[in-house]
């Protein structure tokens, strides 16, 4: 009720939504409705002159006002899930979406398709405790995904079918006769120690991998994409991590070679004076190095753009690479003091001090509330989501 009568007295009709204005005239009416059962009331009834009479009918007319504000509360909390949706959609309209198996996606894949950090680690850990999806409806009951997000994601959720002891229509003999398929298959698998960075579609498949498979890893690689250690082969798209696990122990990488005799280094290691000796001033080697301890690392090679100038950073972005097996200390945004938040230079003290005042209201914070509530910026989000855990 309180922000209706805010809202009147500033004089913002003229500027409210049709929604707010159909709700502002419904509470008016019934206000004017009240008012004028008092009014006749007032006529037909005796004088009151019991004073505990006034006080229960002033008792009952705050009651009506509360409902009335609740009323108005629930009105509002239904209009901004109505804007949750619209930005939801919004968003994905700059996504491009693609089919996939939430049972075998990748970390990657899933961010991919506009899930949060969050949001995929929950689902990548219900996978690792043994939970499966059978069904599309199973996706949508997992923790934090919205409705309007599942249903945008629905049309592109494919499952493989899972094998039961059944034999109804035959299911039992076509999964006896596919287990017997894929033991053949597991052992014409020849295992060996290989490279990802120079290994060939032939020996790829000599791994287990189909031919579709071997060309697409061919070609992410053809793309520039580097392997620094071994868990970076699950960014292609073709090695989910049930693939990874089966090898991961024949993964062998030349770094020396993949660096060029060491003139490529690692962003996440390299010290002030090894920055200078690729060509940086003194300064920008000093700025890039006061990033990492204050981030704690780097998580890609364009960051230094954020830390020198885009227009130098892409220009020596190609001088460096970022090892992930470097142990990375991520803030945990639900428990972090805002001095520890603020030390991050992609959240600082003023985005520091929302974080705090937003869990101080609301509670128990998820990525979804540091977009909706305007902590962060969507490219902002991106860079912030590799630094903090909830």
């Amino acid at each position: 009720m309180q922000n209706l009568l805010n809202k009147l007295n500033n004089s913002l009709i003229n500027n409210l939504s049709a929604k707010d204005k159909h709700h502002i005239w419904f509470i008016l009416g019934i206000i004017a409705s009240l008012i004028v059962i008092n009014a006749v009331v007032s006529v037909i009834r005796p004088p009151v002159s019991d004073i505990s009479q006034i006080s229960d009918a002033d008792s009952l007319m705050q009651q009506r006002l509360a409902a009335l504000d609740s009323m108005y509360r629930n009105m509002e909390e239904a209009d901004t899930l109505s804007r949750l949706d619209s930005y939801i959609i919004k968003r994905y309209d700059t996504i491009a979406l693609f089919a996939f198996d939430p049972n075998t996606a990748t970390r990657e894949q899933l961010l991919r398709l506009g899930l949060t950090g969050k949001q995929a680690g929950n689902l990548l850990k219900y996978r690792e405790n043994g939970g499966r999806f059978t069904e599309p409806d199973d996706f949508r009951k997992m923790y934090g995904i919205r409705s309007m997000q599942y249903r945008i994601l629905k049309p592109f959720i494919q499952i493989a079918e899972a094998r039961t002891s059944t034999a109804a229509s035959g299911k039992g003999r076509k999964d006896k006769a596919s287990d017997k398929q894929n033991k053949a298959e597991e052992k014409s698998i020849e295992y060996f120690d290989f490279d990802p960075n120079s290994i060939s579609a032939d020996d790829f498949m000599k791994l287990g991998f189909s031919q579709k498979q071997a060309q697409s890893f061919v070609n992410y690689r053809e793309k520039g994409k580097k392997f620094y250690v071994p868990d970076d082969i699950t960014d292609a798209y073709c090695v989910d991590g049930k693939a990874y696990e089966r090898i991961k122990k024949y993964i062998k990488i030349n770094l020396d070679s993949l660096t060029d005799g060491g003139k490529i280094r690692d962003l996440n290691t390299i010290d002030r004076q090894g920055l200078v000796d690729l060509g940086l001033s003194d300064s920008e080697a000093g700025e890039i190095i006061e990033f990492r301890q204050k981030a704690g690392f780097y998580y890609a090679p364009w960051q230094i753009a954020d830390v020198i100038g885009s227009k130098r950073g892409n220009k020596l972005k190609s001088l460096f690479y970022v090892c992930r097996s470097v142990e990375r200390k991520l803030l945990n945004i639900n428990t972090a003091t805002a001095e520890e938040m603020a030390e991050n230079p992609y959240i600082k003290e003023d985005k520091a001090a929302k974080i705090v005042a937003l869990r101080d209201e609301i509670g128990k914070l998820e990525a979804r509330h540091l977009v909706e509530m305007n902590v962060f910026g969507e490219q902002e989000m991106k860079r912030v989501s590799n630094y903090i855990i909830y």
